[in-house]
């Protein structure tokens, strides 16, 4: 084996184990939350900041290894590198649950394409920031993630409108930050990012909702508080539905594994 390629599969088995769990977990329906995915994202953002991950891959056309501290613009065949690579070093490339071709593999594949998606504008703008204590995550059960408020503002000024030097974003937030980042900053013109159709409203509601909450919620008019809560009880159905049929689909392993994780 070639020495490269020995730094290719080099990791921190502790971390990567905690990586993997947390996936496992909301693949599995475990834990679904955003706070897990933003959790996710920052432990995998820290350990390649950290070098315990490399971010890069090797063509497989031309063999030539492919750097994401050398891009200036990322592709989608370097953006499934990237993946690829990360697969290959968390040790689970070739697992049965990892493969795309099963329902649990797509799964798996669709949560760390979304952190993915998120991860490589934090990290080629250097944009995660932290309190006064050096943590980056905040908010009840960590669900929120610490940004430079520059890089919020530049991305999707809406988050930003009192130009804060520093800003605290859910997972859906910092997603549709990310989102603007691939547009504005001509950072890729094929990797597809974009929320679908029904993920977009939601972003839209809950950013307008949150602004109002921030702003005293002087939108409030005679039914607005009854409509509210007709919104929040669809949202419950919703996630109630999910999980029902999250659990409907689960193998008996999976049964036996979330009933011992309660």
């Amino acid at each position: 084996m070639k020495k490269e390629d020995k730094k290719i599969i080099a990791t921190n088995k502790a971390t990567s184990q905690e990586i993997i769990s947390k996936i496992d977990d909301i693949a599995i329906g475990e834990n679904k939350s955003s706070n897990q995915r933003i959790s996710t994202t920052n432990l995998i953002i820290s350990a390649i900041n950290k070098g315990d991950f490399v971010l890069e891959y090797v063509k497989k056309k031309t063999k030539k290894t492919v750097k994401f501290s050398e891009l200036n613009q990322v592709t989608n065949e370097d953006f499934r590198g990237f993946i690829e690579s990360f697969k290959i070093q968390l040790g689970v490339n070739n697992l049965p649950n990892w493969q795309s071709k099963t329902d649990e593999g797509k799964s798996r594949m669709r949560i760390l394409r979304d952190v993915f998606v998120v991860a490589l504008p934090l990290i080629k703008a250097g944009a995660i920031d932290t309190d006064n204590k050096g943590k980056s995550l905040t908010g009840a059960n960590d669900s929120k993630l610490l940004v430079k408020g520059a890089f919020v503002k530049e991305n999707y000024q809406p988050l930003n409108k009192d130009n804060l030097k520093q800003v605290a974003l859910n997972f859906n937030q910092l997603k549709t930050v990310a989102q603007n980042y691939y547009k504005e900053k001509n950072f890729s013109n094929d990797v597809e990012t974009k929320n679908t159709q029904f993920e977009q409203q939601l972003v839209k509601t809950t950013t307008m909702i949150t602004e109002d909450t921030h702003n005293g919620c002087e939108s409030n008019e005679n039914f607005t508080q009854s409509k509210m809560i007709a919104l929040a009880t669809a949202c419950n159905n919703w996630c109630r539905k999910l999980k029902e049929l999250q659990l409907e689909a689960m193998t008996p392993e999976q049964r036996a594994r979330k009933q011992k994780a309660v």
